[in-house]
């Protein structure tokens, strides 16, 4: 989620949750359905070779419909660039000597108030924080203390510009490569929509 990108934003949130997400975020996952062992060698294709006469796919359901998926895609794309370029860009912009900088002034202005963390994240992913249904006061102090500081050295400013020249840069440098993983997206949306309305 977007909001979280440069760690914890809100003051509210701080004070209510700590570093934890307010439920509004949190999606409740279904229970993974058990299947009996037939059904999973014929999910598969690991296992026995047919199927109460019919024959298993290679590589079982699975492999049967990521081909349906794929078929017809003009050449070899990365499904995932967008979203490791986004990483990377990410990456790019903490590392850059800028952000570097403001990380200091952050940590600074934190220390200020009695706590010693190098960077935003390393206080977000403090492991004392980890434990428990809900947010110790500890916790809620440290988060808003990392979310008074961020505001006071602009850092969420400063990390989304960086972080925005460098996802442009990227676009720019990998225009034809995301423009095929684009094409092989599309591809895969027709043919879902082809096996979904036979």
């Amino acid at each position: 989620m977007n909001e979280r990108r440069y760690g914890i934003t809100s003051v509210e949130d701080a004070a209510t949750y700590g570093y934890r997400l307010p439920p509004k975020y949190v999606v409740e996952r279904e229970k993974e359905p058990e299947i009996s062992a037939a059904a999973s060698s014929v999910l598969t294709g690991k296992g026995q070779n047919s199927y109460q006469g019919q024959p298993v796919p290679d590589g079982g359901c699975t492999g049967e419909a990521r081909r349906k998926l794929t078929e017809g895609e003009a050449a070899k794309a990365d499904a995932n660039l967008a979203q490791n370029l986004k990483a990377e860009a990410l990456n790019r912009a903490r590392n850059d000597s800028r952000m570097v900088a403001t990380f200091v002034k952050w940590k600074a202005c934190m220390g200020q108030e009695g706590y010693d963390y190098s960077d935003p994240l390393d206080a977000n992913d403090d492991v004392q924080f980890a434990s428990g249904e809900a947010a110790s006061a500890a916790e809620i102090a440290v988060a808003t203390a990392d979310v008074g500081c961020k505001k006071k050295t602009n850092l969420v400013n400063i990390w989304a510009a960086l972080d925005g020249a460098y996802q442009s840069r990227a676009i720019e440098q990998h225009g034809e490569a995301l423009a095929a993983t684009k094409r092989l997206l599309e591809t895969r949306l027709r043919n879902a929509a082809e096996v979904v309305s036979s």
